[in-house]
């Protein structure tokens, strides 16, 4: 999957306690070890809000990316498929969540 660093910060509350646990919460998996970014392999994942590059839908998500990825904002990055990415629209996961 294709996907863009947005840059920025959400500035909706997560009920989750912070991105990483929404991550985690919501994907059902564990934090990678390394980085899913096709090629990188480096490990120390931050939770990284992305938009989805190919489509219509520029909506804001959250995936693992180490802390080289995490900064190159606008950068096109292709994530390996065994990594999912979570919403991080709270409305659609967090208000459900109790």
């Amino acid at each position: 999957m294709k996907i863009r660093n947005v840059g920025g910060i959400n500035p909706e509350l997560c009920r989750c306690g912070n991105w990483h646990n929404h991550w985690k919460n919501f994907s059902g998996q564990k934090i990678p070890y390394y980085c899913p970014v096709i090629g990188c392999g480096k490990s120390k994942l931050s939770a990284t809000f992305v938009q989805i590059v190919s489509g219509v839908d520029s909506g804001w998500y959250v995936v693992p990316l180490c802390e080289e990825h995490s900064k190159t904002e606008n950068e096109i990055l292709e994530i390996d498929d065994y990594c999912r990415i979570v919403t991080a629209n709270v409305n659609m996961t967090c208000e459900l969540y109790k």
